[in-house]
């Protein structure tokens, strides 16, 4: 049995700015130097967290928010959806290159989302969870 290897290519990052062709070099490499002993790999983990928590309320990193109270830099409405969008493109170029380069099978790629968002009664904001909901 032994020990099994897994590697996380990105966990939170500045994924508002993330450059498709860095990260594909930065893919590319792990594969080609840990491919032989790593079966196991996950592009971006937990795709929510840094998209909405870190882009949208601000409460993970990088902490941007439209919330002024929380943070003076950020845009709720456009941020979460800029970096949903990169983070998609970045894990469709790694697993392109994973595909068409090393053909080793594909154990799993991303860590995937099982957040759902149900209304509380208390001081929840309403506005809140429907944004949570929509995004």
């Amino acid at each position: 049995m032994g020990i099994s290897f897994k590697i996380v290519l990105t966990e939170i990052d500045h994924l508002l700015y993330l450059n498709r062709k860095h990260f594909a070099d930065f893919a590319e490499t792990c594969f080609r130097e840990f491919g032989d002993r790593v079966k196991h790999w996950t592009t971006l983990n937990e795709p929510l967290r840094f998209a909405f928590f870190g882009h949208g309320i601000g409460i993970h990193a990088p902490g941007r928010t439209s919330n002024r109270t929380r943070s003076a830099e950020g845009d709720s409405s456009i941020e979460p959806y800029v970096v949903g969008h990169h983070a998609l493109l970045a894990h469709a170029t790694a697993v392109d290159i994973y595909n068409k380069k090393f053909k080793v099978h594909i154990q799993q790629m991303v860590q995937k989302e099982t957040t759902t968002c149900e209304p509380w009664r208390g001081s929840l904001l309403l506005d809140g969870l429907k944004e949570s909901n929509d995004f």
